[in-house]
């Protein structure tokens, strides 16, 4: 249904704007064979689905026998200040090595104000198994943490993207998630359109999010006009517990991930410091005229 422009965040809600010109992202650290930003028009959703959950994960840094080689690899996104005058961490993390596993998944950590590791948490699903009419393709279900912020009563929301299990694909969608003080899971929900003729799903992720009055949150990311093939702004305005008012058709069950201890290490890097001075130069700036179009959902 269409509505006039309106500020964004009075109230719960899902609300697009645009469109913007079309543009892909490519991740790195989880490994997902269909991450694609647009529905798949391919035959059917039949064939085989498996799964498979790591059952109380122990954590492993170090291949066996060696006390020095690091098996993981973890990237960062966001850093906040917490209110004790620590830092959290978001990002993300996978280990080859992790219980035989080869799990992945978004990345929190708390560290105090020097800097020292309090504790940390990986958030995964572990490997999800399914035929899309041709061959069977496994792929590590996890979720990517783009920015965390942190809650009034000291716990975390995470924003960013986690798989939607199908029986024929496992994209990525728009993900956002509660967690307490210590980083176990509150709450977690994906957010994003369907396609009606496919009955696919139209989503990215949230690149960002931000505190909201009463509790909740503001997020922001694209999303696909299929026939266009260009990006929407997708934002969404939702209450304390992720959801958008009492029935939204936007926000769906995310996967279930389980919280668990991906037992990295703090190494100081030995970088060195220097300082570089570069000369300011103006820029010119110049003003194109655009127009907006709104549509909201819930």
């Amino acid at each position: 249904m269409a509505a006039q422009p309106r500020p964004v965040g009075l109230h719960p809600g899902v609300l697009h704007l645009g469109p913007a010109n079309r543009r892909r992202r490519l991740r790195g650290g989880r490994k997902q064979l269909h991450a694609h930003r647009q529905p798949r028009l391919h035959p059917g959703a039949g064939g085989q689905v498996h799964r498979h959950r790591e059952p109380d994960l122990a954590a492993r840094l170090h291949h066996p026998g060696s006390s020095t080689t690091s098996t993981s690899a973890t990237h960062t996104d966001a850093i906040i200040q917490t209110s004790d005058g620590g830092y959290a961490v978001a990002g993300n993390w996978t280990d080859p090595t992790f219980n035989g596993a080869d799990p992945a998944g978004a990345l929190l950590l708390k560290l105090d104000a020097s800097g020292n590791l309090q504790w940390q948490k990986a958030y995964s699903g572990g490997v999800y198994c399914f035929s899309n009419g041709f061959s069977e393709t496994c792929a590590n279900i996890g979720a990517t943490g783009e920015s965390v912020h942190q809650t009034s009563d000291g716990g975390y929301v995470l924003a960013g993207d986690s798989n939607l299990e199908l029986t024929d694909e496992a994209p990525i969608e728009p993900w956002l998630a509660k967690v307490d003080a210590t980083g176990n899971l509150v709450w977690q929900h994906l957010y994003y359109q369907t396609y009606a003729p496919t009955g696919r799903p139209l989503g990215e992720f949230f690149p960002a999010a931000a505190p909201a009055p009463a509790g909740g949150s503001l997020a922001v990311g694209p999303t696909l006009d299929y026939p266009t093939q260009k990006d929407l702004l997708f934002a969404v305005r939702t209450d304390s517990t992720g959801l958008a008012g009492p029935s939204c058709s936007d926000i769906h069950p995310a996967t279930p991930l389980q919280a668990i201890n991906p037992g990295l290490a703090a190494v100081a890097p030995s970088l060195p410091l220097a300082t570089a001075t570069t000369q300011a130069a103006s820029s010119p700036i110049n003003a194109v005229a655009t127009s907006i179009s709104t549509q909201q959902d819930c």
